[in-house]
């Protein structure tokens, strides 16, 4: 079987993870965060200044280190062809249609995947060529 040409292809980088995030990495965020501040407080006190200074500086750690560990986790991959996108990552890969994918109009990277709105982190220029390939998709169903 022929592989299909690859239009695109791209891994994230640590500022596209770190500005475009999906539901997942927003709420373990939110939870590393507030373990860190739990055990912050068994050690230092709840009302105390160095708490303070400390949950400042545990959101700032958390904020700035997930985007690292999902890229090593993850160790996401997009792949654009004329028919699909690929999302390739430690899990699996899971090909999508461009059938099912539609703009969510909400922000640039927000798609409709198969009902769902899903942010893609990848470059501005990968989109560019994923908007024109579903162009080219409506054009050729009408």
């Amino acid at each position: 079987m022929p592989q299909p040409s690859i239009l695109r292809e791209e891994r994230p980088t640590y500022r596209l993870l770190l500005r475009r995030k999906n539901r997942v990495m927003k709420r373990s965020e939110t939870a590393a965060f507030l373990v860190g501040l739990v055990v912050l407080g068994e050690i230092v006190g709840y009302g105390s200044t160095a708490f303070k200074v400390g949950a400042l500086g545990l959101a700032v750690a958390v904020l700035l280190a997930s985007p690292l560990f999902w890229k090593w986790w993850w160790q996401p991959r997009y792949v654009l062809t004329p028919d699909e996108l690929v999302v390739e990552t430690r899990r699996g890969r899971r090909v999508i249609p461009l059938e099912a994918i539609a703009p969510a109009y909400d922000l640039p990277f927000l798609y409709r995947i198969d009902g769902r709105e899903t942010p893609l982190p990848v470059s501005d220029a990968f989109l560019d060529a994923l908007e024109e390939q579903l162009a080219r998709r409506n054009i050729r169903r009408r």
